[in-house]
């Protein structure tokens, strides 16, 4: 628990009134009352006062040197930053992946972002992006094919492309790459045209 008017102080599962399902009060606002014991404050009542509302998404866009990406819910895209991680709730191959967040509405922003599924569960759609193509689009286009593919060596001769066929292959790809980036093979392939195409 955190208020700006105190420093950080813990508090245990006896001490709260209610609901005593810890994973799920981050990000509520509380009140509760404090004893000092040592150096360290120690939440003695906890009170949940207003209940946070969860959404999901998915991460379909990270900036690395930003430290901020894109997610896609079923009816809106949010931004999110590194920082607003919970400790332990980040991956570091984070695109395609399902998250929980508390939606900051006034900034569109994502707060209390935790990694939801693991990268296997991640296959399944959200609002309208599948993670599936046509048989169509993979015959039209080998290019994606190899992107979707789990041996592919793709992301490896990426880095000794010339500027031309790096032009090349995101022409290809460019109208597949919201998908591409949700499906759990291909968003490497992404993650490595971000990466190179700087």
């Amino acid at each position: 628990m955190e208020n700006k008017e105190e420093r950080l102080c813990g508090a245990t599962e006896e001490v709260v009134k209610g609901s005593r399902d810890m994973e799920r009060m981050v990000g509520s606002e509380v009140e509760y009352k404090t004893e000092k014991k040592g150096k360290k404050l120690e939440a003695v009542m906890v009170r949940i006062m207003k209940n946070v509302e969860w959404k999901k998404g998915m991460v379909t866009h990270w900036v690395p040197e930003e430290l901020a990406g894109v997610i896609r819910t079923q009816e809106q895209e949010v931004l999110v930053y590194r920082k607003e991680f919970v400790p332990g709730g980040f991956a570091p191959d984070i695109v395609g992946k399902m998250v929980k967040f508390k939606l900051n509405k006034a900034r569109m922003e994502a707060t209390c972002v935790e990694v939801e599924l693991k990268e296997d569960e991640s296959i399944s759609m959200i609002g309208n992006i599948g993670t599936q193509f046509s048989e169509l689009d993979l015959l039209h286009c080998p290019q994606l094919t190899q992107a979707v593919c789990e041996d592919s060596r793709l992301t490896i001769d990426m880095g000794n492309m010339s500027t031309k066929e790096h032009r090349h292959l995101l022409h290809k790809l460019e109208q597949f790459l919201p998908t591409l980036a949700a499906h759990h093979a291909g968003y490497k392939v992404v993650v490595e045209m971000v990466r190179q195409f700087e």
